[in-house]
Order: structure tokens, then sequence, then C-alpha cells
């Protein structure tokens, strides 16, 4: 019975064996989806590319995206509770709010910068078609980083800890999760 508690809370397993479940879920696709990518004939892009880093984090939201619906499904939770808006909502308010705060933000920082002589433009190596070209290959790149880190990092974790929070959860060692749920309640 006391093995029980450990595992259970009364009401569901707790908060941080579901959150090393979903960590060991993320493990294992990532680690099977290792493999499939190396066997698709994609080419090799040196450095940093877009076409890489939307691959890669296509990937990412995907697995993340896998781990949470199975989570929900083993919790009997929908899927939407874990913070990911309804697809009708992916571009309302908020997803123009935050686009707003992702650009002016960096620009301020690059305009901090420059106005210290610490960045300079000297040209630009592409134009025309090519410039549109990689601006939108940047912009899905960014989007793509976007969703797979809120999804990983956010959504599940943030859920898991919140109801922590609320079944009477002592301190803990993620007890700093605890209070980003605190601030995106508050938020």
């Amino acid at each position: 019975m006391r093995l029980h508690k450990v595992f259970h809370n009364g009401r569901e397993l707790r908060a941080g064996w579901r959150l090393l479940v979903f960590c060991l879920l993320v493990f294992v696709f990532g680690y099977a989806m290792h493999f499939v990518v190396k066997r698709l004939p994609l080419p090799d892009y040196p450095g940093l590319h877009p076409v890489g880093i939307i691959v890669d984090d296509a990937v990412l939201l995907l697995i993340a995206l896998a781990a949470t619906a199975l989570m929900a499904r083993f919790e009997h939770r929908s899927f939407s509770i874990y913070g990911l808006p309804r697809i009708r909502d992916l571009f309302g308010r908020m997803f123009w709010r935050g686009t707003v705060w992702g650009l002016v933000m960096p620009s301020t920082i690059i305009l901090l910068i420059f106005s210290r002589g610490g960045y300079r433009v000297h040209g630009l190596h592409l134009t025309g078609a090519e410039l549109l070209k990689f601006a939108s290959l940047w912009i899905l790149a960014n989007l793509l980083i976007g969703l797979s880190e809120e999804i990983l990092f956010r959504g599940y974790f943030i859920h898991a800890c919140r109801w922590h929070r609320l079944l009477g959860g002592g301190s803990t060692g993620i007890d700093w999760f605890r209070r980003a749920a605190l601030l995106h309640e508050a938020a």
C-alpha cells in the first residue's frame, strides 16, 4: 500500500512520474525518428541553413505532438488542455501579439548594438527572388522553432506541474516548473 502512494496520489499518477513518462516518450520517439530521418534522401546543408533547421524542428514538433497526444490519451484529457490552441485560434490575437514582440525585441537589441558600433551592414548578398526565398525559409524555420519549443518545453510540463500544485504537492526538485506555471497563469 505504501509503495502505491509513491506512484499514485489517489486520483492519478503523480506529476513527477507523469513527467518522467513524457520525457521517456520524447526520448524513444526521438531515437526512432533519428533512424527514420537518417534514411531519408535529404541533402546535407552545411552550417546554419534554414532548410536544415526546418527539417530538425519539424521532426522535433512531431515528436513533441506525438508524446503530448499519447499522454493526453493516457490521462483521458483533451489535447487542448496542455495550452495548445485549437486550429481556428492558432493565428488569433495571442499569436499576433507574440509576433509583434518577437520582431520588436530582437530589432531593439540589434539597434542598440548598431548604435554602439558593434553591427554593420556592408550590403546584401542576396536580392530579388533569392532574398524573398530565404526570408520565407527563415520565417518558417523560426516559426517551427517557436512551436516545437513551446510544445516540448511548456505544454505538457506546465500542465503536469500545475496539477501537481492544485493537488497539494509539496516542494520538489522541479519546483521551478511550478513557479513557471504560476507565471503562465498570471499572464
